[in-house]
This record gives C-alpha cells, structure tokens and sequence, in this order.
C-alpha cells in the first residue's frame, strides 16, 4: 500500500514539472529557477521512491534545500521589481485620467503589462511557494530514506517527535497548496497554471504524508 502510495505521488508531480516547464513565461531566471526547481523535486522523488540509486538520498536532500536558499532572495528581487512595475502603472493611469481624451488602449496596455509582469507580488509568492516546497519535500524525502514514521520511537523521545513534526508540517503545507490553488482559481484574471502547479504540489504531498504515516 504504501509502494503505492508513493507511486502515485509521482504523477501528480511529473504533471506539476510539465506544467511548469512548458508554461513559464516573463523573466528567464525567475522561470528558470522554479522549472529547475520542479525538475529536481520529480527526479529526487522517483529516486528515492523508486530505489534507483541515481543519488544519496542525503545528496538530494542537501541539493533541495540549497535549492530554496536560491529561490529566497529570488523571490526578494522579483518582489522590488514589482515595486517598480506598479510605479509605472500609477503614472500611466495618471496621465490617462488627466487626458481630455478617454485612452483606453493606453490603460488596457498598463493593465496587461502590469497582470503579465513577471515581477511582483504573485511572482514572488510563487517562487515563495517553490521554495518552500522544496524543503518540505527535502524532509520528506529525508524520511523516506531513513525509513522513519512518526511512530518509530516513543513519542516522548526526540527520534520519534522529528518525523512526527515533518509529517506535520508536510501536511500543512500540503493544505497551503491546495488552498493557494482555488485562490489562483478564483482571481479575476485566472492564473490556471498557477492554480495547476499548487494542486499537482498538494496532492502529490498529500499521498507522500499517508504512505509515511501508513508505514508503522
């Protein structure tokens, strides 16, 4: 059961890597970062999974989380770059008020400049996002290895508290993916991909979470 478990948490996230691979657009890094990122998640989670030997489950572990220390101070920098963006976007529509004339292809441009940008708030709670599902999954994968659960040891000592605190926050996270999905859903202008790229993360977390919590 829990073979397949873990089995079927690899084709919610190989959907999530194409998603993001073949949808990305805006800045190279940025997209750059969170492919490579979704990518590296796939391939560490079919190895440890899969018992393909391609890596040290511990080499993994220290790549993902070096992983979400770069995407950190990315999301920092796509964040000021939406400072800027939403500066123009206040002097056009500025000038487009003060015109005589209605400019309304001006503020359409603004408007989908501004949505399409790929700096800003949504571009940094993405790489956020990105960032901190790769240490999520680090630990997870970390447990896999180790062949831990959270009922391993008594829970009154730290080797059995450690898993159970991982499962925990796994599982949160998960509930944060899955939440960040219907928000993306539910916006205005529908991030679809992004709305898919939280769900593919959630569920793929979530069979992750029961084939470690089953495994007693």
């Amino acid at each position: 059961m829990t073979e397949l478990l873990h089995l079927s948490a690899l084709l919610p996230a190989a959907f999530g890597a194409c998603c993001t691979v073949g949808g990305r657009r805006g800045s190279r890094v940025l997209s750059g970062f969170e492919g490579f990122a979704a990518v590296a998640m796939f391939v560490a989670m079919a190895d440890v999974a899969l018992n393909l030997g391609l890596v040290a489950p511990i080499l993994w572990v220290v790549a993902l989380v070096a992983l979400a220390l770069v995407g950190l101070p990315l999301g920092r920098v796509a964040r000021a770059g939406g400072n800027a963006s939403a500066s123009l976007f206040n002097e056009t529509a500025q000038v487009a008020a003060n015109s005589p004339l209605p400019d309304r292809p001006a503020r359409s441009s603004a408007n989908a400049a501004l949505r399409d940008s790929p700096t800003g708030p949504a571009a940094h709670a993405s790489l956020l996002h990105s960032s901190l599902g790769l240490i999520v999954m680090a630990g997870l994968l970390a447990l896999m290895a180790a062949g831990h659960t959270a009922s391993v040891a008594s829970h009154h000592s730290a080797n059995g508290l450690l898993p159970t605190l991982v499962l925990g926050g796994a599982a949160t996270f998960a509930g944060y993916s899955a939440w960040r999905s219907a928000t993306l859903y539910r916006l205005p202008v529908r991030n679809l991909l992004g709305c898919l790229e939280a769900a593919s993360m959630a569920a793929s977390l979530a069979l992750m979470v029961g084939a470690l919590a089953l495994r007693a």
